[in-house]
């Protein structure tokens, strides 16, 4: 539910322009890109503790990247799309928003591995659920630079 909420915020604030021609002001794009991991990271923890402190354990039964990797293929053609639907748009700051389409692709994406992951551990999570997210945003700013400017 969390995931959700946090996706359709993201989405609303990273993918549509807002009232201005020139789209959303370059401090909400930061504010997206900054606060959307921390809340993430703040609301997969807390309900997770909220069953116990033993889902908060390590889970060695459950090793490997799958959450870092399903969120990375999940949110690729999510960032493509959504750069391809705003291909020079931005004449402001084309790099940010570039990084909210990233974050936004990856809040997506993590919101369906969320889903599927039950494991809590706090360096589970960091790793592959909020790392993806990090990712994903470099390589919108970058593409925003290239590809979102006039």
């Amino acid at each position: 539910l969390g995931w959700s909420v946090i996706t359709s915020v993201a989405t609303w604030i990273g993918v549509t322009r807002g009232g201005s021609m020139l789209g959303r002001s370059g401090a909400a794009l930061v504010t997206l890109v900054v606060a959307a991991p921390l809340a993430l990271l703040a609301w997969k923890v807390s309900v997770t503790a909220a069953f116990g402190p033993e889902m908060l354990a390590p889970w060695p039964a459950r090793p490997g990247f799958r959450c870092l990797w399903v969120s990375l293929a999940l949110a690729g053609p999510l960032l493509v799309s959504f750069v391809a639907v705003r291909r020079r748009t931005d004449p402001v700051h084309p790099g940010v928003t570039g990084a909210a389409l990233g974050v936004t692709a990856g809040v997506a994406a993590g919101a369906l591995v969320d889903l599927w992951c039950p494991v809590g551990f706090v360096p589970h999570v960091l790793l592959e659920h909020i790392l993806p997210l990090l990712v994903v945003a470099a390589l919108g700013a970058w593409a925003g630079r290239r590809f979102l400017g006039p």
